[in-house]
């Protein structure tokens, strides 16, 4: 997803944007795959993991994911105050000293994996404010 949204060097946030609402509409095609072939339990499953519950999490399944998620929230504060940068626009934080393009990658990489490792364990919550 990365990848599609840099051109030149340059990431397009909107761009990253557009690519994920797209990837979100094959993701939900595979998910209603899935669904189609499902058999009464795995429907079930997938049924609560699709809404969004911590019902089905055990620890083995957090313990899987755990140093996933802590790994990434811990290295988030050393990014903070290039954040605080790229807040001003990437032209200022630029001229701050800051490496804008690996900033945004490095914090996008981190998010990512946190949000991926929380979402294969509760399942997607969805937001609609965004599109």
């Amino acid at each position: 997803l990365y990848q599609v949204a840099t051109r030149h060097g340059r990431t397009s946030v909107a761009t990253m944007l557009l690519a994920g609402i797209a990837l979100a509409a094959l993701a939900m095609a595979l998910t209603g795959i899935l669904i189609f072939m499902a058999d009464d339990r795995q429907l079930r499953d997938l049924t609560f993991w699709q809404l969004g519950s911590l019902a089905g999490a055990t620890w083995q399944k957090i313990g899987s994911v755990g140093p996933i998620i802590v790994l990434a929230l811990a290295a988030m504060p050393f990014l903070a105050r290039g954040l605080n940068a790229l807040a001003l626009g990437e032209a200022t934080a630029g001229h701050l000293g800051i490496p804008v393009q690996r900033l945004k990658y490095t914090a996008i990489v981190g998010v990512s994996a946190a949000v991926g490792a929380s979402v294969a364990v509760s399942g997607g919550i969805g937001f609609i404010g965004i599109v």
